[in-house]
């Protein structure tokens, strides 16, 4: 398949994304962005850097307030992404048609499939880190100033995106230990020097406010709780399995296999740094808290890569079946998790399913009626009642009273989603 062709595959499943979008309601986490990316923008945040509110402020400017406007960021970062895999897998020596797979496992792969049409502060940030692992391994292989610079810029992206982006600096750091570099500048260095002046904005803005979100997300990731001695334990044995079900079995494997065999080559010593150190980051956090599964997705991208290099060294007839039962594998459950999100029919109940949290949210606005709400329990129920208020309700987020009327979220189909309790104010006018 030629690069063009490629572009145009990319570009109909973007398409097909952004109809998608709009059949379902936004997440309470989407409605929370939403609200943020309001004007006036706050740089400093409580719980992450800005660049998702900037980006849903720019495509609600393009296509306005709608579900589809919020999430044509998420589904614009994935395609360029699924993009910048196939030039990842590419630098890191695999041959075309090989390479061919990492846009591919990018758009079905569970988690990269269900995240291209739900926007939160990962679609930046995946889009960023592979831009900076590509320049990483064309740094690493090349040399030069001119792509350790333009690693640092991507970073320096990453970090407005998510405060994981300091991630790829401790990859490059240490991919560069491995390949027992002398000279730090202008490498890891001077990439270093080049992020934290393109992050200089935010951070002067987190240090005005205490560095909030720094002490907020380290709490949230890795303060320990009162857990049995056996916790941790188990939230690692979950970590695992959750990762194996987001790759897929079959790319998790292959992933698994790349990872036991680190190379002395530098752009695969530079993968491999890519997919370990976030990793190893996750599981840490799993010793102490229960970690978001999707907290590993920065390992994804050099994961594939590596995924596809241990696929490629297998046998001929091997190389099919596995490629058959992956690629099978991966559109089975996106599809399963799409058609589920529009028209539920998993026997789950909505305490336990994801996408339970797509829906009810005007079915709760109708029924509130002229009444105007001005509490709620917690933050994602308050963005929610903004959003679908268009804006009217400035709703806050306080502890419930028994006082608090209750209100039922359904299903287009009339199915309870979830009942919340919201503080009333004076009728509307």
């Amino acid at each position: 398949m030629k690069v063009s062709r490629l572009v145009c595959a990319v570009a109909l499943v973007a398409l097909a994304r952004l109809a998608f979008a709009g059949w379902l309601e936004l997440a309470p986490d989407e409605a929370y962005y939403a609200r943020w990316a309001a004007p006036p923008i706050s740089l400093a945040h409580r719980d992450h850097p800005p660049a998702v509110a900037f980006m849903i402020a720019a495509t609600t400017w393009a296509l306005g307030p709608t579900e589809r406007g919020v999430r044509l960021a998420a589904i614009l970062c994935a395609a360029l992404t699924s993009l910048l895999a196939y030039a990842l897998a590419r630098e890191s020596g695999l041959e075309r048609r090989t390479a061919l797979g990492a846009p591919l496992l990018a758009t079905v792969t569970l988690l990269p499939a269900a995240g291209a049409v739900v926007i939160t502060p990962d679609a930046p940030l995946m889009l960023f880190w592979t831009a900076g692992a590509l320049m990483l391994l064309r740094a690493l292989r090349a040399g030069g100033r001119g792509y350790w610079i333009a690693f640092g810029l991507a970073t320096g992206a990453a970090l407005w995106s998510k405060h994981s982006g300091l991630m790829l600096l401790a990859a490059a750091w240490i991919a560069a230990a491995l390949r027992r570099e002398r000279r730090w500048w202008p490498g890891p260095a001077a990439a270093t020097f080049v992020a934290l002046l393109v992050a200089a904005p935010w951070l002067a803005a987190e240090a005005g406010a205490g560095f909030e979100s720094f002490r907020f997300q380290l709490a949230h990731a890795f303060a320990p709780g009162p857990d049995p001695p056996w916790a941790p334990l188990a939230r690692l044995g979950e970590l695992g399995l959750a990762q194996v079900a987001l790759l897929t079995p079959v790319v998790a494997w292959e992933g698994a296999v790349f990872l036991r065999r680190p190379s002395s080559d530098p752009t695969r010593g530079g993968l491999y740094a890519l997919a370990v150190v976030p990793l190893v980051a996750v599981a840490i956090s799993a010793l102490a808290r229960h970690p978001e599964p999707s907290w590993a997705a920065p390992a994804y991208p050099a994961l594939v890569v590596g995924a596809l290099w241990a696929w490629s060294r297998r046998p001929s007839p091997s190389r099919r079946i596995v490629a058959v039962a992956g690629v099978a594998t991966a559109l089975s459950l996106a599809a399963i998790v799409h058609v589920h999100a529009v028209t539920p029919f998993l026997p789950l109940e909505p305490q336990t399913d994801p996408t339970s949290r797509l829906h009810g949210w005007r079915s709760l606005v109708v029924q509130l009626g002229r009444r105007r709400p001005v509490a709620a329990a917690d933050y994602g129920v308050a963005a929610e009642l903004w959003y679908y208020t268009r804006g009217r309700a400035d709703v806050r987020v306080m502890r419930p009273s028994p006082s608090w009327p209750r209100f039922v979220a359904r299903r287009a189909d009339g199915a309870v989603v979830r009942e919340v309790p919201i503080r009333l104010g004076d009728a509307a006018p």
